[in-house]
């Protein structure tokens, strides 16, 4: 098995994310686990988001229309990001009525990215014969502490992982794409790792 790891600038659009695909397809003789970053300065165009709605301006288009013009560039749906979308869209309609930003809920918030990248990046590689599974980190076992913003790993996470990801239990034959930076707390709330 082989870990790749592709962080945001590598996958900020169509070309780049092709590229990818190559540099995963010449290792798919080695069981890829392929983890990604959001894609391009999303974790950034979040944060302006949160910010901007404390200030009472709720606007998540430009991070849709981003996201929506990389998967319409790679062929591919966005239907299973359609309820993100629509999830982020609430949150930050909450963030403004509340007038809060939290470390708690800027995790949330930025987990948008992640979860929306490794979603899309999924449906492109299978779609271009290259049967690939999006999961959420948590969805693998991935726990932390509950300090926000700075979470760390708990050692329970490696046992987890482990079984997981062994061929023997879980029967998969798609490549797991996996969320970086993001996990869940043991109140399985969003954490973004220190």
């Amino acid at each position: 098995m082989l870990v790749l790891k592709f962080g945001g600038s590598s996958i900020k659009d169509a070309d780049r994310i092709r590229n990818v695909k190559r540099i995963i397809e010449d290792r798919l003789d080695k069981k890829p686990v392929v983890v990604f970053s959001a894609m391009g300065d999303t974790t950034d165009r979040l944060l302006e988001a949160g910010n901007e709605a404390l200030e009472g301006r709720v606007a998540s288009g430009a991070i849709e229309l981003y996201h929506r013009t990389i998967a319409k560039d790679l062929g591919v749906s966005v239907k299973s990001v359609e309820p993100l979308f629509k999830e982020l869209a609430a949150l930050l309609k909450g963030i403004s009525l509340l007038k809060e930003l939290s470390p708690k809920t800027k995790d949330y918030l930025v987990s948008f990215g992640e979860r929306c990248s490794v979603r899309i990046i999924a449906e492109y590689l299978s779609s271009v014969g290259i049967p690939s599974q999006a999961f959420d980190a948590w969805e693998l076992g991935i726990r932390t502490n509950s300090k926000f913003n700075e979470a760390e790993i708990l050692d329970v996470t490696y046992d987890n992982v482990k079984a997981f990801l062994d061929p023997a239990r879980t029967g998969y034959s798609a490549t797991p794409v996996v969320t970086g930076y993001i996990a869940h707390d043991d109140r399985e709330q969003i954490t973004t790792l220190g």
